[in-house]
């Protein structure tokens, strides 16, 4: 069936980015904004912290990790929320057809009309897996990580306190106010500390 959320998540459908009421316009809008946000980043240089004012400027051939500050995290937010409720609710939709899917094949004697439904429904399903890796390369594009598909739950890569940590945030919160060590996960999440906010 391909790789992705469908695999280690199930499937489920969802209607078209038209009828499922996303703004493109807003979406366009927030990548604008979020994209010169996101040209001043805090990057760490062979140990040397310094502030570039140009992400592009940085050598083509040597992939670097691009450092969110606090700000510049919550810059992304209107986009990020944008592209992860469309997220959520394509995971949860692959998710549920995913089920119906195994059901249906795992129910015993199949008429043709069930084995044309369910090669509608594998049809179906693989283009929204598809449409989900395109949500997937959103995402990567504003070098933030993807978490959990289905809480909306994502990281930030952070300079903080000379250490590379994760500036962590889930759909539905308001700001970005937590943070945790790289190898922590969402149960380390601690509160961000006041010299930080």
């Amino acid at each position: 069936m391909g790789t992705g959320v469908a695999e280690s998540h199930g499937h489920r459908c969802v209607e078209d980015r038209e009828r499922a009421g996303v703004d493109e316009t807003a979406r366009s809008s927030a990548a604008a904004e979020a994209h010169t946000s996101s040209s001043r980043a805090c990057c760490t240089d062979a140990g040397t912290s310094k502030d570039l004012t140009v992400w592009n400027t940085m050598k083509a051939n040597q992939p670097q990790m691009k450092y969110f500050t606090l700000e510049e995290a919550n810059a992304t937010l209107p986009l990020l929320r944008s592209i992860l409720r469309d997220i959520t609710s394509l995971a949860n939709d692959l998710h549920e057809r995913h089920q119906r899917l195994a059901r249906l094949q795992n129910s015993g004697k199949l008429t043709d009309a069930h084995n044309e439904e369910i090669e509608t429904m594998v049809a179906d399903f693989e283009r929204d897996q598809q449409r989900m890796r395109e949500y997937e390369q959103e995402i990567a594009k504003l070098n933030v990580e993807l978490k959990d598909y289905f809480t909306g739950l994502v990281d930030f890569p952070c300079s903080m306190d000379n250490r590379v940590v994760y500036l962590c945030w889930r759909l539905g919160e308001p700001e970005v106010a937590h943070w945790h060590e790289l190898d922590a996960g969402f149960a380390g999440r601690q509160r961000l500390p006041s010299h930080v906010i």
